[in-house]
């Protein structure tokens, strides 16, 4: 699950820079806010169901996640 998370920040954070133009520092509310959003976009039942399939851990009971 890092590498999906890890890509949608990058995502965030590209376009955060590109619409400040590279002037703007980072805060911690613009960490939290593009942190948010990517979280968001990385943590979707899919991408949690295939991260266990890939590893072959078996969910007990899966409707305790979600």
């Amino acid at each position: 699950l890092f590498k999906p998370l890890s890509s949608a920040y990058s995502v965030e954070l590209t376009s955060f820079m590109y619409n400040c133009q590279g002037i703007s520092s980072i805060t911690k509310r613009d960490f939290y806010r593009l942190f948010y959003a990517a979280w968001h976009t990385a943590f979707k039942e899919e991408t949690i169901l295939k991260a266990f399939k890939v590893t072959r851990l078996a969910l007990f009971n899966p409707k305790v996640i979600f």
